[in-house]
């Protein structure tokens, strides 16, 4: 929600650091639930169809989550209901949101993406979407975390530390409103640097 709140409150913010932020619906998912909403309005003796679309929507996302989240992340699997419930709750919040609505909104020279390449989430297409929605003027730069997955903070927490730390400080490595690599050390084991698309 730091998009938001970046658009929102654009005096209040120096910079937006956005780490694998979901930046609008996943394409693959919303028709997913919206087939099967489909299919219970076809039937109107469908004990679901007295559901409202929002409730109705909300009902498929939990299906959804609940039968596929393991198998995105295994480990979630240990703590089953609290994981899925933390994710819906999450996911159903960002329903409806897309931040290229809000990008124009947003600071000049104040984003900051930060994405692993290996997210097993979110698809890099949503990403480079976004990014090419964003105005130039906006943007600062888009660090790919080489190797990483969606759980960045949590998998490579020492270099996400970094990352920010020399955000904040102002390294020129990170202006400019380009793109770069930054190899996760989960490949290669070394420490970051900024190598420019």
């Amino acid at each position: 929600m730091d998009l938001l709140y970046g658009a929102t409150y654009p005096n209040d913010v120096a910079g937006i650091i956005a780490m694998d932020p979901y930046t609008a619906p996943l394409v693959g998912q919303d028709r997913v639930i919206r087939n099967y909403m489909a299919m219970v309005r076809l039937n109107p003796f469908n004990p679901l169809d007295s559901l409202s679309d929002t409730e109705l929507y909300d009902y498929f996302l939990q299906v959804l989550l609940d039968s596929t989240m393991w198998v995105a992340d295994p480990q979630s699997i240990f703590n089953y209901g609290s994981v899925t419930g933390s994710v819906f709750r999450l996911t159903q919040g960002l329903h409806g949101f897309y931040a290229s609505h809000y990008a124009a909104k947003f600071p000049d020279h104040s984003l900051y993406l930060i994405a692993g390449t290996k997210d097993e989430y979110i698809p890099q297409s949503e990403f480079q979407g976004f990014w090419r929605s964003v105005p130039q003027e906006k943007r600062q730069s888009w660090i790919h975390l080489v190797g990483a997955r969606h759980a960045i903070v949590s998998e490579v927490p020492k270099l996400t530390a970094n990352l920010v730390t020399r955000i904040i400080h102002g390294d020129p490595a990170f202006q400019g409103g380009g793109e770069g690599n930054v190899d996760s050390g989960l490949i290669s084991n070394s420490w970051p640097s900024l190598s420019r698309n």
